[in-house]
């Protein structure tokens, strides 16, 4: 459960033969999407060419298949005629047999066949067939033109009907403000889905679902308000206006956060149990347009333990606090943080730091997830009963506040050290190579609670050793802002 906001700018970035456009051309640039046989979309650009050369992201299947092994017959036609595009490196194709600036038409073949492959982080991150169409993102199945970062697109669906959360124009016609907007989002058309629209406070959100969905759809319509509400009322505002919830079966869970939008695949029928994963599911991706989206990364990794870590931990928070949880659940989740970070000490035998660990996330999950969301688990019980309930959401508002930049590790240990007294950089440097639990009683017991272990992994936390049922017996990490 993943936001990527700065892949597609940090690829561009890197290919040498980019040149970043000074000005948009009047005529804007359009994809034509549509399917030319079973399994199998062809895409049509429209392009005037800002750079040599046009790409995608590569990613690897575990059976070796790649994302661009799916596109062929690519072909570039314009003044110059029509030719066949020559590669121009990993997951590129050359322009050079046309000029920067001609106008040019680009052709391709995708075989939708993403979705029989096994991807490290799950195909919602890549795409599938759909009915007589697909559910796709485009970084990683639509060529672009990294040259011209700051330029609208047009694009248009040949397919009986299409959603994504750019802005519609027409019938099956939407624009993509920017290059950003336009790689960093799920897409789907064809006849294999569903579509309805929550109006909420907080904004539109609009639900994409297969058949199988449809009950899980409706349910996390009923839970989408209050987790608005509830989320906004931390970081101050709603930082979306269209956004679009995508959900479809799939024989487990996972689930990939976007710019404006989010995709959950889960297992058909849902039972009752699963609820406590879809929604921590859910509320995760939610909180990525705040941590993730907003308070983003400068250098690519260095705070995915913050992102993932600080997100999956207030996913767990907020599912307590809106009832999804009860106190038994919420120490079961607790604990579950606390295996999760001893995963992964026993694993990289704490020879991994928590800011090296983004830069191989696949590898270091249980690090970035486990130790990342025990971290901020500390943070806030220490916070909350040193400076008052809610001191650790107040943290988390500033940082969205002053997130017009991206965060350093620097600039973002320096703000949250402010507001946690130097709590934060303490408590980071004590987990950052392999924090032991004899070492977590003494964290979290002078705070009102009681704990248990055996190591490697067995934890047992009372939040409510006294049983009293004031609120105010509570851990102050658990108690409303005052």
């Amino acid at each position: 459960m993943r936001v990527r906001l700065l892949m597609a700018v940090l690829a561009g970035a890197s290919l040498s033969g980019a040149t970043l456009a000074q000005n948009c051309p009047a005529e804007l640039t359009r994809y034509t999407i549509g399917t030319s046989g079973e399994g199998v979309a062809h895409v049509r650009i429209d392009h005037t060419l800002a750079s040599d050369r046009l790409d995608i992201i590569r990613k690897t299947a575990e059976d070796g298949v790649t994302t661009d092994d799916l596109i062929s017959n690519v072909t570039i036609s314009g003044a110059h005629g029509i030719t066949e595009m020559e590669s121009a490196g990993i997951a590129a194709w050359s322009t050079e047999a046309a000029s920067i600036g001609d106008r040019v038409v680009i052709e391709y073949d995708l075989l939708l066949d993403h979705g029989n492959h096994t991807w490290p982080h799950g195909r919602e991150e890549i795409g599938f067939a759909l009915g007589d169409g697909a559910f796709l993102i485009p970084r990683v199945t639509l060529l672009v033109d990294y040259g011209a970062p700051e330029c609208a697109i047009e694009v248009e669906f040949d397919a009986a009907d299409s959603a994504t959360p750019w802005t519609p124009i027409g019938e099956n016609l939407w624009r993509a403000d920017d290059l950003n907007a336009f790689n960093n989002n799920a897409i789907v058309f064809g006849n294999g889905f569903g579509r309805f629209t929550a109006e909420t406070s907080e904004g539109t959100v609009t639900f994409i679902h297969d058949e199988a969905s449809q009950g899980l759809a409706n349910q996390a319509a009923a839970d989408i308000a209050p987790a608005l509400v509830h989320t906004t009322a931390i970081f101050g505002d709603f930082p979306a206006s269209n956004y679009h919830i995508f959900l479809f079966e799939n024989d487990r869970p996972e689930g990939g956060a976007y710019n404006d939008s989010f995709a959950m695949l889960h297992p058909a029928p849902a039972q009752n149990v699963d609820a406590i994963l879809w929604r921590q599911g859910f509320i995760h991706e939610i909180i990525h347009l705040w941590i993730g989206h907003s308070i983003r990364q400068a250098d690519l990794g260095t705070i995915e333990w913050f992102k993932e870590g600080v997100t999956d931990y207030l996913a767990i928070k907020t599912m307590y606090q809106l009832g999804y949880l009860d106190a038994d659940q919420l120490e079961d989740k607790l604990e579950n943080l606390m295996r999760r970070h001893m995963m992964g000490v026993m694993m990289s035998q704490g020879q991994i730091g928590l800011v090296e660990a983004g830069a191989n996330k696949s590898q270091n999950l249980a690090i970035i997830y486990g130790t990342g969301a025990t971290w901020a688990f500390m943070l806030d019980v220490e916070m909350s009963a040193n400076q008052g309930p809610g001191a650790f959401e107040a943290m988390l508002a500033d940082l969205y506040a002053h997130s017009e930049d991206a965060y350093t590790v620097e600039r973002l240990m320096e703000r949250i050290n402010a507001f946690s007294e130097g709590a934060a950089g303490r408590l980071l440097a004590q987990f950052d190579r392999g924090l032991m639990p004899m070492a977590f009683p003494g964290m979290i017991e002078p705070y009102g609670m009681e704990m248990a272990f055996m190591i490697p992994d067995m934890f047992e936390i009372d939040l409510n050793p006294r049983q009293c049922e004031e609120a105010d017996c509570l851990p102050a990490f658990l108690r409303e802002a005052e």
